[in-house]
C-alpha cells in the first residue's frame, strides 16, 4: 500500500509510571522528519480523559476539511483487558464503538485514505466492530491482538516510521516493523479495508447465506413468530420460497454493503482502486488466494 500523508499524530495517554513510548518516538525520530520533509508535520498528543480524547478527533477532522491535511493516527494508550476499548491516563473507558464513531468521518474526508497504527494491547480487536454495513473506518491499520510490551513497541514502531518515510510504502514498513522483534513470540498485524471487507463478508456468505442458513433461519421465524399453516406442505411451501429469496437477494445486499463501505455513492472513482470487483464469488477468490486457500 502506497500512501501519501503530510501529518502524523501521535496519541498517548498512559500512566505516570509508564514509559512514553509515544513521546520518544516522537522525540528520538519523528520531530526530526519535519527538517527533510517540509511539508510533513509531527503531533504529539496528549489527551488524559475522554472529553479530551474525542475532542481531539473533532480538531483532526477539522484539520482535514479546513486545512487540507492528511494524517497518519498512531496510538500510544493501554489496551482494556477484555479487549473492549482504550483505557485513557485517567483510567477512563473510551469503547471501539466510541473510537469507530469518531475516525469513520475522518476516513470519509479522505477518501478512505487514513492509515492507523497502535501500540495498544489487543488493538486488533478494534477492527472487529463496525466492518459491514457503514463507511469504512480506515484504509489500512497496523496493530496486535496480544499483550504488548514498551521496548518492543518502542523499537518495532521506530523501524517502521523510519522506513515508512523512506519508501511511502505501508507494506515494506510493516516489514520492517516484523523484522525488528528480537525479543518476544509477540507480533502484529497489518490488515488493509479490502482485507476486513472481504474476510467479514466470506465468513458471513458462507455460514449465514447458504441454503441451510436460510432454511433455518425460516424455521427460527417460524417460531419466534409462533406462524400457523393450514398443512405441512404449505409450511414446506413457504420455507422454500424464504430459502429462494434469500439466495436470490444475498447479491443485491452484498452489492450495497460494498458501495457502503467503501464510499462509493460519494466517492465513486474509488472502485477502480478496488482490488476486486462489486461480485461475491470474485471477491472470494481474491481472499482466499491472498491466503493461499482453495475456492
Amino acid at each position: 500500500m502506497k500512501i501519501q500523508f503530510n501529518r502524523i499524530f501521535i496519541i498517548e495517554s498512559l500512566g505516570s509510571d509508564d514509559r512514553k513510548t509515544g513521546t520518544e518516538l516522537y522525540n528520538d525520530l519523528l520531530k526530526w522528519k519535519q527538517i527533510t520533509h517540509p511539508d510533513f508535520e509531527a503531533v504529539l498528543k496528549t489527551p488524559s480523559s475522554r472529553d479530551e480524547f474525542i475532542s481531539l478527533f473533532d480538531s483532526i477532522l477539522d484539520d482535514c476539511v479546513n486545512n487540507g491535511i492528511a494524517p497518519i493516527i498512531h496510538f500510544e494508550i493501554h489496551g482494556a483487558s477484555d479487549q473492549s476499548g482504550l483505557v485513557l491516563s485517567s483510567g477512563e473507558l473510551v469503547t471501539w464503538d466510541i473510537l469507530c464513531e469518531k475516525l469513520r468521518p475522518i476516513n470519509h474526508q479522505l477518501r478512505n485514505g487514513l492509515f492507523i497504527t497502535m501500540g495498544v494491547c489487543h488493538g486488533c480487536y478494534f477492527i472487529s466492530k463496525d466492518v459491514v454495513d457503514k463507511p469504512s473506518i480506515f484504509q489500512g491499520i497496523v496493530a496486535s491482538f496480544d499483550i504488548l510490551y514498551d521496548f518492543s513497541i518502542y523499537i518495532q514502531f521506530y523501524a517502521f516510521y523510519e522506513e515508512l518515510f523512506t519508501s511511502f510504502d505501508f507494506n515494506l514498513a510493516y516489514e520492517k516493523l516484523i523484522k525488528a522483534n528480537h525479543y518476544t513470540s509477540i507480533n502484529y498485524a497489518c490488515y488493509s479495508s479490502e482485507f476486513i471487507f472481504a474476510m467479514v463478508q466470506t465468513d458471513y456468505d458462507e455460514k449465514k447465506c447458504t441454503e441451510e442458513a436460510f432454511k433455518q433461519r425460516a424455521l427460527d421465524e417460524i417460531e419466534a413468530g409462533n406462524l400457523k399453516f393450514v398443512s405441512r406442505q404449505d409450511k414446506r411451501r413457504k420455507i422454500r420460497e424464504f430459502v429462494k429469496l434469500g439466495l436470490q437477494t444475498k447479491e443485491e445486499y452484498f452489492k450495497k454493503a460494498y458501495r457502503t463501505f467503501f464510499m462509493l455513492d460519494d466517492y465513486p472513482e474509488l472502485e477502480k482502486d478496488i482490488s476486486f470487483p462489486c461480485n461475491i464469488s470474485k471477491m472470494k477468490n481474491w481472499y482466499k488466494g491472498l491466503l493461499g486457500l482453495k475456492s
